[in-house]
């Protein structure tokens, strides 16, 4: 029995010479086929890996070109663009005799799509360029609007009504508008208006304002007397110190030194890193991120890029810590959202020459007739020349224009 118990044992261990051959010959044709695995696999991974560094580095490259010449080769393919695609249009509403001996111009970028818009492009027609400071008046709008047919017959009756109007150019363009106002004003002040010179090159001052502000002040220049007085780079409407020393974009004036700067920071493509991109503003959060994004680099961002002592804020921005009402979300920490701050500070005692008109709550306030007897009318002030009944039309078409056209969400701050 251990005899063929070891028998056994023995006949299972060896194998035959061409058996052993057989297996070897076997595993290594196994090893043959998974080492060519390996080596096709970490040359698909090589190559994938050389094809991301690639593109990396002609994205870099393009950054880099677009960094290096301050924004100059984007801003020329954005107009490009525009050209392409019919959108940098001109209508020239009203032309000045004088052109050229004034040395400054004003741009108002509007979006007309509602009443209450409309009424601020009026106003400031009338009260805040209501003077002979201007060779141009420029109104830079959404491409939309020309299909709309809103804001061009608007203009021209401004023209045919306000006085002064008479005494300089009013110059109306479409752009196309994928970066809110701050493109608005970027298109204009790259646009020919006359001649082969852009804008941002003919002349020493620039006013850039927008519609979400009514003036309600008449004969209001304060920004641009501040900016020749004091002999500054920038100057504007408000300032405020949260976050800093900072001025806020609803109007500001800047030197023929001031606007160089504002555009190499400021007119970058959409794409670009400073307009957060990847926010989604549809989305609440991320629309108050976006609203947040533009704040830092296109308000306070630009005040950063002066010395202090060139620019000068005319009127205070920051709510006073005993005004502030932290329970009610209305009451906010500047003035565009605090209703008592702006009428009993601003308005009354200062005679601040806007009311902002993106905010409800102020429209409301402001319309009833308890606020025009204690107050005095407002809405009336820098309207006097306008007649209601040429808006009603308007109106009609105005009504339903969000649903006919897609246009990016403003920054109303």
């Amino acid at each position: 029995m251990r005899r063929s118990k070891k028998k056994v044992a023995y006949s299972r261990a060896p194998l035959s010479a061409s058996s052993d051959h057989a297996v070897i010959h076997h595993r290594g044709r196994s090893r043959s086929r998974c080492n060519l695995k390996r080596v096709l696999f970490a040359i698909f991974i090589i190559i994938a890996l050389l094809y991301k560094i690639a593109i990396e580095r002609i994205l870099s490259h393009a950054d880099t070109r677009v960094d290096a010449n301050d924004g100059n080769k984007a801003r020329k393919t954005d107009l490009k663009r525009s050209q392409n695609s019919d959108i940098n249009d001109m209508v020239i509403v009203a032309k000045d005799k004088g052109y050229g001996t004034k040395g400054a111009v004003a741009i108002i970028a509007s979006v007309p799509d509602n009443k209450e818009r409309l009424l601020a492009l009026w106003s400031q027609l009338e009260c805040f360029y209501a003077n002979d400071r201007y060779d141009e008046i420029i109104v830079s709008a959404p491409a939309w609007a020309k299909e709309e047919n809103v804001i061009e017959p608007f203009l021209r009756n401004a023209v045919s009504r306000i006085p002064h109007l008479n005494s300089t150019s009013v110059i109306l363009q479409y752009h196309l508008n994928d970066r809110y106002d701050v493109g608005l004003w970027c298109d204009a002040l790259d646009s020919r208006t006359v001649n082969d010179q852009p804008v941002k090159g003919k002349y020493n001052e620039f006013v850039l304002s927008n519609d979400s502000i009514m003036a309600v002040e008449e004969h209001f220049t304060g920004i641009l007397d501040e900016l020749r007085q004091r002999n500054l780079t920038m100057s504007s409407l408000n300032f405020s110190f949260l976050d800093g020393y900072w001025l806020e974009s609803t109007m500001r004036g800047f030197s023929r030194k001031g606007i160089n700067t504002y555009t190499n920071q400021a007119c970058v493509p959409v794409s670009h890193e400073r307009w957060c991109p990847g926010l989604n503003i549809t989305n609440k959060t991320e629309a108050d991120l976006k609203k947040r994004c533009i704040v830092d680099n296109f308000e306070i961002g630009i005040a950063s890029l002066f010395p202090r002592h060139e620019m000068w804020g005319l009127f205070p921005s920051d709510v006073p810590v005993d005004m502030i009402k932290e329970e009610f979300l209305l009451d906010g920490k500047t003035w565009v959202k605090h209703y008592r701050f702006w009428l009993h500070v601003l308005r009354w005692n200062m005679k601040f020459p806007a009311m902002k008109v993106t905010n409800e709550m102020f429209l409301n306030k402001v319309r009833n007739k308890s606020f025009s007897k204690r107050v005095g009318p407002v809405f009336e002030t820098c309207t006097k020349y306008l007649d209601s009944s040429f808006l009603i039309p308007m109106e009609e078409r105005m009504r339903n224009i969000g649903t006919r056209i897609k246009k990016p969400k403003r920054n109303t701050a």
